[in-house]
């Protein structure tokens, strides 16, 4: 085998294992959904590159706590103007100097403390941020992976009556090769389970489609999803559990939520802010050192045009058209606003909360009211078949039965999927549904 066959087969190997990294699992539960849309939803990597930046600006700050070092080189033209009692007005010269040049702050007043602090808290922020869209993006996967939960129902709920139909359709027969049935009921069945397969048909493609929908949200495409993918329903999604209080709800979003976090961090953030502006009117002090060669005329150094400047400066502005005044005003201005920003949030959440605990609690009964319907239908259609075994009702009214029992399954179906996805919603208002994944 040559090299260049030996990479060949490498390269295809990995290939082959990069592409069955990227396929989704045959059996999907929402859990694992939600989990692979949390490590490879694009979406989220704008939100954790504003955590990169933000920790980035942290560790800006933090550089303010060193000291400086710098290489200088310049030349200074001097130019002596001519004085009345004499001078040279032609004299002049060239100072070459070249060096380096080290700066420490020792004491600046705490900006840099709460710069420091208030660049954390940026960061903190960016993490609530990051949080908050994994929070968004669940329900978004919850939404499309019950969109294919109740495709997959329509499809059992056609499956049923088209085979429901041929059994009708093979018992007619029976009947007219006996002689005592009718031709118009075999190919009444017979259309009857026509339209059903139909049904099937319209459902598939239906599911087909919601699966792309889903697999976009796991950050995949429709070469993702293998062959016999299907969802896992393990568990009960027909059962209707119990709704939280509307206390409980609230409770949990107001301690948890990561957008209500993150706007109570952005208010200390700018409280820390009026305390680096305000330390503008505290002195400063540094402790400065310079040594480097200094020479006028000509670039051209020796030993003896070396010098070393050191020192400690205070610096203390006593004035500055009350600059330093109208920055504190403005960053406690915009602490001021991030408060009724939290103010309006909170009420926002409670009413959120308020509003769609109701609606979970009217979804509940409603899908136990079409559960109700559904055994009162199907017991309706068992009995008018054997009335019609009997010759007691005619093939239409069987029809009509059956039309029945397959429109309350349906809606039975959308009942009980508009509960868990009323609970989904619930759970994303009050953020509970990041508790659901790793």
């Amino acid at each position: 085998m040559t090299r260049s066959t030996t990479i060949l087969l490498l390269l295809l190997a990995v290939a082959l294992v990069a592409q069955q990294n990227t396929m989704l699992p045959k059996n999907l539960s929402l859990k694992e959904a939600k989990e692979i849309a949390l490590q490879a939803n694009p979406t989220l990597q704008v939100a954790a590159a504003r955590i990169r930046a933000a920790a980035a600006r942290l560790q800006e700050a933090q550089s303010d706590y060193y000291p400086r070092l710098d290489t200088v080189a310049g030349l200074q033209r001097t130019q002596e103007v001519a004085r009345d009692n004499g001078g040279n007005a032609n004299s002049h010269y060239t100072t070459y100097h070249a060096g380096l040049e080290f700066t420490w702050t020792i004491f600046d007043g705490m900006a840099r403390k709460y710069d420091n602090l208030a660049k954390q808290l940026g960061v903190n922020i960016a993490e609530h941020d990051h949080k908050d869209a994994q929070r968004t993006l669940l329900l978004a996967v919850a939404t499309a992976y019950f969109n294919s939960l109740l495709e997959l129902e329509n499809i059992r709920i056609a499956q049923e009556d088209h085979k429901y139909n041929l059994d009708l359709k093979d018992t007619a027969q029976r009947k007219l090769d006996n002689g005592y049935g009718t031709r118009s009921d075999v190919l009444n069945f017979d259309i009857r389970a026509k339209d059903a397969e139909a049904n099937l048909l319209e459902a598939e493609l239906a599911l087909k489609t919601s699966h792309y929908a889903l697999a976009e949200l796991l950050g995949r495409t429709h070469n993702d999803i293998p062959e016999g993918f299907h969802l896992n329903t393990a568990q009960d999604y027909t059962q209707t559990p119990e709704v939280s209080s509307v206390e409980e709800n609230l409770q949990y979003a107001l301690e948890n939520r990561p957008d209500l976090i993150a706007q109570t961090e952005a208010i200390k953030q700018q409280e820390a802010m009026v305390d680096v502006y305000d330390a503008e009117n505290l002195p400063a002090l540094e402790f400065f050192a310079d040594y480097g060669f200094t020479r006028r005329s000509k670039l051209k150094f020796s030993d003896k045009d070396d010098n070393l400047v050191f020192g400690i400066q205070l610096r203390w502005n006593v004035f500055n058209g009350n600059a330093t005044r109208a920055k504190v005003a403005q960053a406690w201005a915009a602490a001021d606003e991030e408060r009724q920003q939290l103010n309006v949030l909170k009420q926002t959440i409670q009413k959120q909360i308020a509003s769609q605990h109701a609606a979970t609690l009217q979804a509940r009964k409603l899908a136990d009211l079409k559960t109700e319907t559904m055994k009162l239908a199907e017991e309706t259609r068992n009995l008018v078949r054997n009335e019609y075994n009997i010759g007691r009702v005619t093939a239409t009214r069987l029809n009509e039965a059956q039309t029945d029992l397959v429109n309350a399954q349906g809606d039975r179906v959308k009942a009980v999927i508009r509960y868990w996805q009323s609970r989904e919603n619930l759970a994303a208002i009050t953020g509970q549904n990041l508790s659901t994944v790793k």
